[in-house]
């Protein structure tokens, strides 16, 4: 079982850090990480529009006025998942 204690601090961060960098505190504390990183516009349509190059996503199912931001964390991989499997059976 994770910390509870650094659970509740990586959510607590929520409140004073950037969300982008506290999501990814939270998901490093229950142990998810990945360096396959994209710095893309944290502006939800342009993020969709380079996300959903081939306009797979239908934008008035998305409610894109409603979202403050979007932002790629990460790419969890076939590379990635091995590793998280490892660490939930130890």
């Amino acid at each position: 079982m994770r910390n509870q204690e650094s659970i509740r601090q990586a959510l607590a961060a929520f409140s004073t850090v950037d969300v982008s960098d506290a999501s990814l505190k939270l998901l490093e504390t229950l142990g998810y990480t990945s360096e396959k990183r994209l710095d893309l516009p944290s502006d939800p349509e342009q993020f969709v529009t380079l996300v959903d190059s081939e306009t797979i996503i239908s934008k008035s199912n998305l409610l894109l006025d409603s979202w403050c931001a979007a932002h790629f964390l990460f790419q969890l991989t076939n590379d990635e998942i091995p590793g998280l499997a490892r660490q939930q059976l130890s």
